[in-house]
C-alpha cells in the first residue's frame, strides 16, 4: 500500500512538472502580432462611445 502511494505521488509530481515546463516554454516563446480588438472586462461604455471613469 505504501509503495502505491509513493508511485501515485511521483506520477502526480511528474505530471505537474511536465505541464509547468510546457506552459513556461509556451509563455516565453511568444510571437508578437498586431491585434485588432482589445477586451476589457467589467467596464462600461457610455452611449456616445466614451469609456466611463
Amino acid at each position: 500500500m505504501k509503495k502505491i502511494v509513493i508511485i501515485l505521488i511521483g506520477l502526480a509530481l511528474t505530471f505537474f512538472v511536465i505541464h509547468t515546463i510546457a506552459i513556461t516554454i509556451d509563455g516565453l516563446t511568444d510571437e508578437n502580432e498586431r491585434s485588432e480588438v482589445g477586451v476589457v472586462l467589467g467596464n462600461k461604455v457610455k452611449e456616445d462611445g466614451t469609456p466611463s471613469a
